[in-house]
Formats: C-alpha cells, structure tokens, sequence
C-alpha cells in the first residue's frame, strides 16, 4: 500500500514541477509530535493500547477560506500520501523526507496568488494492520497572499491531539514581483528593451546609472550626460531645456546672427559669425576663389572649387556642352544643331554663307559667271549681276543679240546683224 502512495505522490509531484508558475509555495517539515499518544476521541489507538503507528495522509494544499471542519478539498495535483513515519514513536524529527514524500513540499502555479490565499491541509491516522485505520488528528494551516519567506510556525491539530513544527515561504516566481506577484519585470541592459533593473518588492522599474525615463523603459540616456553647458540645463525630471539663443536635442547648438552663411560662416556662442578659411563678409558669405573659374561656364561658391552651371564642364567649367543653346554660335541666321554629347555642333547655313559659323560670306562672282567679257558684280546674298558689253545679253551674258530680229529693213531691204547694230542692205531702186 505504501509503495502505491508513493508511486501516486511522485507522479503528482512531478506534475506539479512542470508548471512554471509566477509564484511558489514550499513547505519545510521539522517535527511531529503526538504527547498524549491518543486518537482525536481521546482513546487508545489500539485494542491493547499500544502507541499509535503514525500514518500521514491527504498531505495538499486547499484554497484558503476553506473551513477546518471539512475534510478534503484538496487542490488537484497537490495531494500526497507520504504513508508511516517514525513507527510507534509519538515524536518525529523530519530531515530530506516526510515518509515517502520529499522534504520540502513545493508547489508553484501560473498567475497571480489568490485573493483568499491557502490552506496547508494533512490528515494523521494510526496505521492498523488488522482493522480499519484510526484518525488521530487534522492539521490545517492558513497561508495568507503575502509573500513571505521563511515564517516558522507550530501548528496544533484541529482535535489538539498533536503538533507539527514548521516553515512555509510563499514567493514570487523569477521576474515577478508585488503582493500577489502579478507584476512582471525582467531586467534589461541593452538598447533594444532598456536599461533598468526591479525593485525586490514592488517590480517597479529603476533606470540604470547613466539612463532615464522608466515610462519608457529607460532607454533615453540621462540628462546631465548629454544636456550641454553652458547652451542647456537639466529640470528636475530630466528634460534638457536650452537657454536663449541655443538648440539642439542636447542644447548644443548656438544660433548664429542671421545670415550667417553656413559654408562659410559658423559661431561658438549665440550672436556671432566667424569665419571659415577663404570667406569673407560680415555674414561669410563671399568666398576667395584661388582657381580659374570660367566665367561663362563656372562660379566659385566655395573657396578652391569651380561650381558648373548646367551644360557645362571641365576643371574650369570651360567645356560648353551645349554651345547652341548658350553661345548661338551660328551667324547670319544659321541654323545650329548639337552632335554628340561632348558639345560638338554643326550650323545650317543660309544661301550665300558658309564656313563653321556661317562666318564666310560666299563671293558668287569667284568663278567667273559673265561669259563674253562680261563684267561680274555681286549681288544679295547667294546672287550676283552680269554687265554684259555691246552686242550679248543674258544673265550670263550668254546670248548673241540679234539686230535684226525685229525686221529693221523696210522695202524688201536685207537685214545683217552687225557687233553694234545692223545694217540695210536696199534694192537697187530703194536708198
């Protein structure tokens, strides 16, 4: 029967260490005694009146408020059945085991302690082997919702035939915290969830040195590390407020008089600008340019550098990318158009131009258009003139004038068409 009871209690015992709990409650057994060595009615344990076989039974946990007049109500999981200890002995001193049971006696559970707390609840038979058993006495112990740790207490049985001298702390679980250990709090030490450790007995957060704020798990680093002087000043709760003429998270930086140019100019204390090398100006804003910036193409907006206007290049932004647009380089009117990406171009030119730019007035009288010893005179632009001698015509001079086209002769006379003019060859009857 004891082997059975034991095999039940470890089974319970280990289902009860599987649950991790957010509290705890152990039990330390230190030493039984039974002085009048009489059952709960006052009588003799056995027919001969031999001393009572101490039995433990029902050895749980109940749920506080529970009455000590009742029996049972164990809470499930926590009964154990730790069968004869000490024999006939009506005094027993307990070390690492209560009978078959170990010693302490633990329990944990999830969620917070209940509101009505726990009973410790055993119940104490003499073991008869050949009748039925007898009972000798009841313990019932009321555990309250505070933790504690430690508390020592002689209880006496609910008939006062005996005694059981013992411990109980009930405490939170790792990591909770409170009176009824509902508060959870893991300390931190990493950016990501905070800096901060818990109180022991609250599990209210407590920022780490050098970091504040607990609303926000104290990952904003402390004030007075960060809150500059003489631009800033720590208030009580830790928020850096800036004096005048300083900003900045951490009131770092000064207000510069303004207009201060930010390339050029900076200051170390409100009000001021100062200077960086190569600018000038009251505000710093005029900078010494020591490099050959193309005036075309380039403006020195910081000193020893060429700034390129757009569609421009080079060193010296000398490189026009897009002459056509910039230059018009075309002249009378050509039409100019851009080859390539490197700011190569070509003009279109208008009748009697040429050259890159159209620069080139073409001179049509060069290859000698008046034929005939006619005299060549240049004209608009792309044309020219013929001043043709006596006797052609033609805009080339070109054409033979005929004299006698136009029938001069009259009376049957004939007509010969001379280098200047005609002439009348008449009949013999005609003059």
């Amino acid at each position: 029967m004891a082997i059975w009871a034991l095999i039940l209690f470890l089974c319970a015992f280990q289902h009860i260490q599987e649950v991790l709990g957010d509290f705890g409650l152990q039990f330390q057994f230190y030493r039984y005694s039974n002085p009048s060595d009489r059952n709960f009615n006052g009588n003799c344990c056995d027919f001969w009146c031999d001393s009572c076989d101490t039995l433990f039974k029902s050895l749980c946990l109940r749920n506080g408020g529970t009455s000590h007049s009742e029996t049972g109500h164990c809470i499930q999981s926590t009964v154990a059945n730790p069968g004869r200890i000490g024999g006939s002995s009506t005094s027993v001193n307990f070390r690492g085991r209560i009978g078959s049971t170990p010693n302490p006696f633990d329990y944990t559970r999830s969620g917070s302690i209940p509101q009505a707390g726990f009973q410790l609840y055993l119940e104490v038979w003499d073991d008869d082997t050949f009748s039925s058993d007898d009972l000798i006495d009841r313990i019932v112990l009321d555990v309250p919702i505070h933790p504690l740790s430690g508390v020592s207490r002689t209880v006496s049985g609910v008939f006062n035939r005996v005694s059981l001298v013992l411990s109980y702390t009930l405490s939170c679980r790792l990591n909770y915290y409170g009176s009824d250990c509902s508060v959870l709090c893991i300390p931190y030490n990493d950016d990501t969830n905070g800096h901060y450790t818990c109180n022991s007995t609250t599990g209210a957060r407590i920022c780490r040195d050098g970091w504040q704020n607990v609303d926000n798990y104290c990952k904003d680093v402390a004030c007075h590390l960060v809150c500059q002087s003489p631009g800033g000043e720590c208030t009580p709760n830790g928020v850096c407020t800036c004096s005048p003429g300083w900003s900045g998270n951490q009131c770092e930086v000064p207000q510069c008089i303004e207009g201060c140019d930010p390339p050029g100019g900076y200051c170390i204390e409100p009000y001021q600008c100062s200077c960086h090398n190569n600018w000038n100006g009251s505000l710093c804003n005029e900078s010494s340019c020591t490099v050959n910036c193309s005036s075309m193409g380039g403006q020195c907006l910081v000193p020893d550098e060429c700034t390129c206007l757009a569609g421009y290049t080079g060193p010296a932004c000398e490189i026009d990318l897009l002459p056509c647009d910039h230059q018009m380089p075309c002249l009378k009117e050509g039409n100019c158009s851009h080859v390539g990406s490197d700011g190569a171009y070509v003009c279109s030119c208008p009748v009697g131009y040429t050259g890159t730019n159209c620069e080139v007035d073409i001179d049509e009288c060069g290859p000698e258009p008046c034929y005939n010893n006619g005299t060549c005179i240049e004209g608009e632009p792309g044309s020219f003139n013929c001043i043709c001698p006596i006797g052609w015509t033609g805009d080339s001079c070109e054409d033979e004038i005929d004299y006698c086209e136009s029938n001069p002769c009259i009376n049957n006379g004939t007509c010969s068409s001379l280098a200047t003019g005609h002439y009348c060859n008449c009949t013999t009857d005609m003059k």
